[in-house]
């Protein structure tokens, strides 16, 4: 009677928790040598604030983590490192770990966009520059993701000053080809 023996006291059994990232956008992602889901870091907190670090979470080329074992509770998970090719993730993920259970947090990830444009210029500025009957304006450039030109991703169009407007898209090797020529010029080929 009124004694305390610390061994009828249950201990919570502990949980666990990991993580598994996508690509929000797989088809211009998932076998690029430009994006890869490893290596991003994901540092978990016990507090809303940030400041009480109990793990790291780290991706695999698949995308997902290793596993820490956690005391029950809610876990707050940020970014601390993107992997290849993509923006770094802003949120705070919240992730609540039950006793005996594996909590699986899933995340997306954006890539960060490549960005094509065209400088088109004469090859005698001297004869089309201030010349009526020459405009690099309107020359247009199909865009493509292979060396024979057959599959086409966008189209790139001159003004004037020989600049274009500007494509957006995954990182990698593209080919340009000329398709219309400008007032006065023969088509590039």
């Amino acid at each position: 009677p009124g004694v305390f023996n610390a061994e009828d006291t249950p201990v919570p059994e502990t949980g666990s928790g990991r993580l598994v990232k996508q690509s929000t956008s797989p088809a211009d992602t998932d076998g690029n040598e430009y994006y890869t889901l490893a290596n991003a870091e994901y540092t978990v907190y016990a507090d809303e604030q940030l400041i009480q670090s109990v793990g790291v979470l780290t991706t695999d080329e698949n995308g997902t983590s290793n596993t820490l074992e956690l005391d029950p509770g809610t876990y707050y998970v940020k970014e601390t490192k993107a992997p290849a090719g993509y923006e770094e993730d802003e949120t705070i993920h919240t992730m609540i770990v039950q006793s005996g259970k594996t909590a699986v947090l899933k995340v997306q990830d954006v890539y960060v966009p490549a960005y094509v444009t065209l400088k088109k210029v004469s090859t005698d500025p001297e004869i089309t520059d201030e010349n009526d009957r020459y405009s690099l304006a309107g020359a247009e450039y199909g865009v493509y993701s292979d060396k024979g030109c057959t599959a086409k991703v966008g189209l790139l169009t001159a003004e004037a000053d020989g600049g274009s407007n500007t494509l957006t898209l995954p990182a990698g090797t593209y080919y340009a080809k000329e398709s219309k020529a400008p007032s006065g010029y023969r088509l590039n080929t």
